[in-house]
C-alpha cells in the first residue's frame, strides 16, 4: 500500500509540603482554583506562537526540562509559548507497570520516574507514586510546584517506545478528549499526548506526529515492545492519510516522531517507513529522537539523494527529493553527560515564528547551560 504524493534560591528542604496543586487528596486554595481556570483558558484558546522549545528522550526527566524552559524565561526576559517532545516523556504513572528498561535504569537513576510528581487521571492507575524514588520524587514536586506557575506553556509529546500506552489510552475518555488531536495525561492539563495521525493547528502552526518506533530499524525485536508503540508500515500510512485528509491541502509545519529515517542520526540505524510520510507531507520540520546522540540538523532535500550510496532502493522511495523543504532535526536525550557531570549537547532546540513565513531553528548552545548539573538543577536560577 503506497501513497500518492535574580538572586539564587537555593533547595528547600525535604520536610516542607508539597505544593497543593501536586499532592494528591488536598482541598484546592483560592488560588489553586484561579490557576486552574488560567489554565483551563490556555487549553480551549491558544493563539498564536512565537517561542517553541523542542525536547526529546526526557525519559522522565520532566523536573529537569521544566527547570531549563524556566531559565531560558529568565535569561531572555520572554515567555516560552509551546514545548514539544518527540517521544519518550517517560510517562509512567507508577511503578508496577513500568517496560523492563525503565525499571532497570530507575534502580540506578530515580529521575527516570519523574513523571510521578504530577496526579494522574482515570481509573487505570490504581497504585501510586513508587517509594523506592520518595526521596528524590519528593524533591521534584517542589520544584516544579515551585516552577509550574511561571510556565504557560502547553507540553505536547508523542509517544517514544518507552510509554505506557496502556495508560495513555485510557487518558482520553477520562479527559473527555473526545476526538481532539490534544488528550491531557495529568490532572493539571499541563502536559498532553498528540495522537497519531491528528492535526493540531494554531493561527501560525500546525503539529502532527506518530508514535513509536520501527524496532527492525535498530535491530530490536517488536515482542519486547508495547504494541502501539511499534510502528507498522501500515500504521504510518493510514496516519498519514488522516493526516492529508484534515489538513485538507493546508500546509504541515512541524512533523514530531521518535524515530528517524535511516542514517539521519546512527550509522545503520532508522526506518524508512517514515519516508514516505515525509515526503508525502513535507513539514516544515521533522523533529525527532530516539537515537541518543549529537547530530547536526540535515536539510532532506540535500541529504536523501545521499541514501543511494547506503540503500539501492532509496531513490524508488523517493523519486524527487528536490521538493522537500523540511529540515530534519535530532533531539539529544536530556540527560546529564556521565563524564563530565554538565548537561548533553543538543538536548534543547528553539524554534522562532516571527511571521507565516520566517521560522528560524537552533539549538539552544548559551552558557548558562554549562552552570546546570545535578546539584545546580534545584536552585531557581544559576
Amino acid at each position: 500500500m503506497s501513497l500518492m504524493g535574580s538572586a539564587r534560591q537555593e533547595r528547600q528542604p525535604r520536610g516542607e509540603a508539597l505544593p497543593a496543586v501536586l499532592r494528591p487528596n488536598s482541598g484546592p486554595s483560592q488560588k489553586i482554583m484561579d490557576k486552574q481556570r488560567v489554565l483551563q483558558d490556555i487549553d480551549e484558546t491558544v493563539g498564536e506562537v512565537n517561542i517553541i522549545l523542542v525536547f526529546s528522550d526526557t525519559h522522565g526527566r520532566i523536573p529537569l526540562m521544566l527547570r531549563l524552559v524556566s531559565q531560558w524565561q529568565r535569561e531572555h526576559d520572554r515567555h516560552v509559548d509551546l514545548i514539544l517532545v518527540a517521544g519518550d516523556l517517560g510517562v509512567w504513572p507508577e511503578s508496577e507497570r513500568l517496560d523492563s528498561s525503565t525499571r532497570k535504569y530507575s534502580q540506578i537513576d530515580p529521575a527516570e520516574l519523574g513523571f510521578q510528581v504530577f496526579e494522574p487521571i482515570g481509573a487505570l492507575v490504581r497504585g501510586g507514586p513508587s517509594t523506592m524514588a520518595a526521596a528524590y520524587l519528593a524533591d521534584a514536586k517542589k520544584l516544579v510546584g515551585r516552577i509550574l506557575p511561571e510556565i504557560n506553556a502547553k507540553i505536547v509529546f508523542v509517544g517514544g517506545n518507552h510509554e505506557d500506552y496502556d495508560y495513555l489510552a485510557a487518558c482520553g475518555p477520562a479527559a473527555n478528549a473526545g476526538e481532539q488531536p490534544l488528550v491531557a495525561v495529568e490532572a493539571s492539563r499541563r502536559l498532553y499526548w498528540l495522537r497519531p495521525g491528528q492535526v493540531w493547528e494554531l493561527p501560525n502552526l500546525r503539529v502532527t506526529g506518530l508514535s513509536g518506533i520501527d524496532p527492525a530499524g535498530c535491530g530490536r525485536d517488536a515482542g519486547r515492545y508495547h504494541p502501539a508503540s511499534v510502528m507498522t508500515e501500515d500504521s504510518v500510512i493510514e496516519s498519514t492519510l488522516a493526516v492529508l485528509e484534515a489538513s485538507a491541502g493546508r500546509e504541515i509545519d512541524v512533523l514530531l516522531t521518535h524515530d528517524g529515517l535511516p542514517e539521519a542520526a546512527k550509522p545503520g540505524k532508522g526506518t524508512f517507513k517514515l519516508l514516505e510520510a515525509i515526503t508525502s507531507l513535507n513539514p516544515r520540520y521533522h523533529f525527532f529522537g530516539h537515537y541518543h546522540s549529537e547530530v547536526t540538523p540535515l536539510r532532506y532535500a540535500d541529504w536523501l539523494p545521499q541514501l543511494a550510496k547506503w540503500y539501492p532502493l532509496a531513490p524508488t522511495l523517493c523519486s524527487d527529493p528536490g521538493h522537500l523543504r523540511t529540515l530534519g532535526v535530532h533531539i539529544n536525550k536530556l540527560a546529564f553527560d556521565r563524564r563530565t557531570g554538565r548537561l548533553r549537547q543538543h538536548v534543547m532546540g528553539l524554534l522562532e515564528i516571527d511571521d507565516p513565513e520566517q521560522y528560524r531553528f537552533e539549538f539552544v548552545q548559551e552558557d548558562w547551560l554549562s552552570n546546570i548539573d545535578e546539584q545546580t538543577m534545584w536552585r531557581l536560577r544559576v
